[in-house]
């Protein structure tokens, strides 16, 4: 696991403990994630870190834009490179009572995928996929992703 990320926890953690302690709002966490569509299969990974299948994607880091951090994030994790990106949504969650909002693209790659440590790489389709996500904001973006290509 990257060093940021052990800070990111680290510093989740802290910050959810003072939040509780002087009874504060805490400011939601901002990540990025990637639809990656090949033939009505997902790229997924199976996280490395945490039980369950995530998109490619993470936290974007201080003084960082979100596109930035979303082609840093999958170059990472999949040796991908971004060509293009659209918006898809955007979804506010809860990670261990800390809030969360992530950005989510459909993106068109190109290059060779390559594992890393954050999990291995998969693909599969979003139906098989729900419920399986390690995070629940993640399953709301597969339901979106479902009933978009479904035309509902």
């Amino acid at each position: 696991m990257k060093f940021y990320k052990i800070r990111a926890f680290i510093f989740m953690f802290i910050t959810r403990c003072i939040g509780k302690i002087l009874f504060v709002e805490i400011p939601p966490i901002i990540s990025v994630s990637a639809i990656v569509d090949k033939q009505g299969k997902l790229l997924l990974l199976d996280h490395s870190y945490i039980k369950g299948y995530g998109l490619p994607g993470g936290i974007v880091k201080a003084g960082e834009d979100i596109e930035t951090a979303l082609y840093r994030e999958v170059k990472e994790e999949t040796g991908l490179d971004i060509i293009s990106q659209t918006y898809f949504t955007s979804t506010a969650s809860f990670h261990k009572s800390l809030p969360l909002i992530s950005v989510t693209f459909m993106v068109k790659t190109s290059g060779i995928e390559k594992e890393s440590s954050e999990g291995k790489l998969l693909w599969m389709s979003p139906d098989e996929a729900l419920g399986k996500m390690a995070y629940s904001g993640v399953n709301t973006i597969l339901q979106k992703y479902i009933q978009r290509r479904s035309g509902l």
